[in-house]
């Protein structure tokens, strides 16, 4: 299983989405590669130092998140920001020619693209160029991270989400409510380098912790509903 949070946009929550991915798939006994493609600011890799550093602009860019798949069944890919304003760096410029969906379709492999959708235009439109170059090839997971905010017409009134619906209609799409991450606890996972389930909070911090405890528990459960998508079967070794 490859899963790919696909966002060209920076500053949309990529890094602590797929990092709530990961202490999900962790609280549940798996344990995914995880590959970073942002060299620079490498703010997956702030949280999880073992990431590997992946160069989409070389051709063999794939080739390394595939041979770890061998030892791996899951695999999880951050894409790095800067693809609206310079598309040759995008994620589709990244897909182009490198036939991912037809290996994927020959070797079984499931392959599960994420996106997050918010209150910024301009990253919902990059979406939804995602979403329509792609299509049925790949199951997607649709990340609605508002944060707390009340207007959400920024998708729900988009061109973008119909075509999400057309997809779901078909069977392929799957959505995802991000609950609200509040300030203070961004703070500490920015400060200490840390995703949200590895934060080890003082004892007496009581309301905090109870706030980490309900963003893991609504958003975990969320992905219990839609596993199919983001695990793979276990296999029976003979």
């Amino acid at each position: 299983m490859l899963f790919i949070i696909a966002n060209d946009k920076g500053g949309v929550g990529k890094s602590t989405v797929l990092s709530l991915i990961v202490g999900w798939h962790r609280a549940r006994g798996r344990e995914p590669k995880l590959f970073e493609t942002d060299a620079i600011n490498q703010s997956f890799r702030d949280f999880f130092p073992e990431a590997e550093i992946v160069d989409t602009k070389r051709e063999n860019a794939l080739d390394r998140v595939l041979r770890a798949m061998v030892d791996s069944p899951l695999a999880m890919v951050d894409n790095h920001a800067g693809g609206i304003e310079d598309p040759e760096r995008g994620f589709l410029a990244w897909l182009d020619g490198i036939e991912l969906f037809d290996w994927a379709s020959a070797k079984g492999l499931g392959l599960t693209i994420g996106v997050i959708v918010n209150e910024i235009k301009a990253n919902n439109r990059n979406v939804g160029r995602i979403m329509k170059a792609i299509g049925e090839r790949a199951n997607w997971v649709i990340f609605r991270n508002f944060r707390g905010l009340k207007n959400t017409s920024a998708w729900d009134e988009s061109e973008e989400r119909e075509l999400a619906l057309g997809l779901e209609a078909a069977g392929c799409v799957f959505g995802v409510e991000v609950p609200r991450i509040d300030s203070g606890l961004t703070q500490q996972m920015n400060l200490l380098g840390r995703p949200l389930e590895g934060l080890k909070l003082a004892s007496y911090d009581w309301a905090a912790d109870a706030r980490q405890r309900k963003v893991l528990r609504q958003f975990y459960g969320q992905l219990d509903e839609i596993s199919q998508v983001l695990t793979v079967e276990e296999v029976e070794k003979v």
